[in-house]
């Protein structure tokens, strides 16, 4: 490990290099990536395989050959070709211990959802290990191989970073998930679009790493709140950063 003690930064992908069975789990997505094909573009499954497979040769994913020619909905594609059962992927106790004794900053970064993200390495026993986590949402569906990605990851930058909640739209529970480069005073208040006050989530000093907490669409008097977007304000020290989620009913 002496060869590794002044690295920074490392930057994981996630399958096929966290786990090693890649064809059990990409079998059963792209096996649900052919059928989202077939019933969205409305063709029948063996032209939805071509599809699927012209697209990832020339655009790098399927996803964004989609986007870009079939005005696909990307949130609706990673959740339905994710839907899968991984029961089989067992807690690695290895790399568990491997990852702890690496000292630097650990992310993943994948061309995967974060629900995926959250999903496999939950099974795998290592969700607590990494500084952050980069899906292709936080790439603007910009996949890997691309450039524009690896520009856009901020890994390199230690500021703040809030991420996209998990599921957005949601009903009624959602996961604010966000990346602290220090210890922090941390707030987190929600509002609606019009700026009127809804609730605080959090307020309290957290150590450096990466953090998450829940909103469960009430308000400061334990309140149903009403389908609509609604922001999600973030303080830490000199950082601040808001993003939007929608809630459906």
């Amino acid at each position: 490990m002496k060869e590794l003690k002044n690295i920074e930064y490392f930057i994981f992908d996630l399958d096929g290099t966290c786990y090693q069975q890649l064809e059990e789990v990409f079998g059963q997505v792209s096996k649900r990536m052919g059928e989202f094909i077939s019933k969205k573009i409305n063709v029948d499954l063996k032209k939805a395989k071509d599809i699927q497979k012209e697209y990832f040769y020339k655009y790098n994913t399927t996803l964004n050959g989609l986007i870009l020619k079939n005005n696909i909905d990307p949130h609706e594609f990673l959740k339905y070709v994710h839907d899968i059962d991984i029961s089989f992927l067992q807690k690695d106790k290895i790399l568990r211990k491997e990852l702890i004794k690496l000292k630097a900053k650990k992310y993943i970064f994948t061309n995967g959802s974060h629900d995926h993200i959250i999903n496999v390495t939950k099974h795998l026993g290592i969700e607590d290990l990494f500084d952050g986590m980069w899906d292709i949402v936080d790439s603007n569906f910009k996949p890997k191989p691309l450039i524009e990605p690896y520009k856009m990851t901020k890994v390199n930058n230690d500021i703040l970073r809030l991420n996209n909640p998990y599921p957005n739209p949601f009903n009624p529970i959602t996961t604010i998930q966000y990346h602290l480069p220090e210890r922090s005073n941390v707030s987190i208040n929600i509002y609606d679009m019009n700026g009127r006050f809804v609730k605080n989530l959090i307020k309290n000093t957290q150590n450096a790493g990466l953090r998450s907490i829940q909103w469960d669409a009430t308000n400061h008097k334990g309140l149903n709140v009403t389908a609509g977007v609604y922001l999600y304000k973030i303080e830490a020290g000199i950082f601040i950063d808001t993003k939007k989620m929608v809630l459906l009913k």
